[in-house]
């Protein structure tokens, strides 16, 4: 499924720059095998829209109808979004959207917020009439939801497997204001955006999508990579940090043939050429990657909670199946 990857990565071409490899074609293209890739890395109703507005004179009568539900459907999970940050910007001030803006009409299975003032913003959601679950108040955290908004998953602050990885303050400093479908919403500084999606796939999910790739790449120019290097340093991250930046440069080279970051800040690495099949996304961290990355963070006890989920990781080496739920997989339902 090689060449569907390719030519989704060509496709998406303006959330990035177009792929140095050979043009391929949309006849040379397995239109499932396409869809599901699709659906695998959080693409699949900006994928569908792409196929409608510019591939469908080539499309089978029963590709179109499957294209065309995709759309309606994810219509409806984009107008729950827009709802629930229309309640947010009307209600509070002082939120980030974290995790959850690509630069394109993304699906997501809820809204990273956080806030500055949790009991205080958790109250007012309260008075909503929104109803709440999974609340924690050690980690402060906690998930609103209706029926006719986007869950929304309320943060006083960002950590994974019950550790921090980066300043709280830094996170808030200038923060960016960006249009998402009608409403507009502040996001983090591109630099405390990058950190967070890095920490995040490393200690979280132990896997990335080529929707965070894309955005990861076309982010960079606009990061302070010392200050990244610096943070991972000082919350004991620092090897798995360089080790991503080794595999964002890997595959950045994979499709655009160069490095993603030329820098003297990071240990270089000889790129070597490897099979296809090495370049398949979703990707998972290898096993090695994952151990070394826990252990020099200190995280035992969390993955001992979990036993069953971190062995059949580490046998399969697949992070994703059986474990991610995918935003997109009930569009076709």
């Amino acid at each position: 499924m090689i060449q569907e990857l390719k030519f989704l990565v060509q496709l998406l071409s303006p959330l990035y720059r177009p792929p140095a490899y050979k043009t391929i074609n949309f006849p040379e293209v397995d239109l499932k095998n396409l869809l599901e890739i699709a659906e695998q890395n959080n693409l699949l109703y900006y994928t569908a829209q792409i196929l409608r507005e510019n591939y469908f004179n080539y499309i089978t009568a029963e590709h179109r109808e499957k294209i065309n539900k995709i759309i309606s459907n994810g219509q409806v999970q984009l107008q729950k979004i827009d709802f629930a940050l229309n309640l947010l910007n009307k209600n509070f001030n002082n939120l980030l959207l974290v995790k959850t803006y690509r630069n394109y009409p993304r699906l997501a299975n809820d809204l990273d917020i956080l806030t500055k003032n949790f009991i205080v913003d958790m109250a007012k959601f309260k008075d909503l009439n929104l109803q709440a679950s999974d609340y924690d108040p050690k980690l402060q955290e906690v998930i609103f939801y209706q029926d006719k908004i986007a869950k929304i998953h309320l943060h006083g602050s960002l950590s994974w497997q019950n550790c921090t990885y980066f300043d709280n303050d830094l996170i808030w400093q200038q923060p960016k204001t960006i249009l998402l479908g009608r409403q507009e919403i502040t996001i983090p500084n591109p630099t405390a955006d990058w950190l967070i999606h890095l920490a995040h796939m490393n200690f979280e999910p132990l896997h990335f999508t080529l929707s965070e790739l894309l955005y990861l790449f076309n982010l960079t120019e606009q990061i302070d990579l010392k200050v990244i290097i610096q943070q991972s340093k000082k919350y004991h991250w620092h090897h798995a940090l360089i080790g991503t930046l080794h595999i964002l440069n890997d595959f950045h080279d994979y499709f655009y043939h160069q490095p993603l970051l030329v820098n003297n800040l990071i240990p270089p690495i000889k790129l070597i050429a490897q099979a296809d099949s090495n370049y398949q996304l979703p990707k998972s961290f290898s096993r090695w990657h994952i151990i070394t990355a826990f252990l020099a963070k200190g995280i035992i006890i969390q993955p001992l909670i979990k036993i069953n989920k971190v062995i059949k990781i580490l046998i399969t080496g697949n992070a994703r199946k059986g474990f991610y739920q995918a935003p997109e997989n009930n569009l076709l339902k």
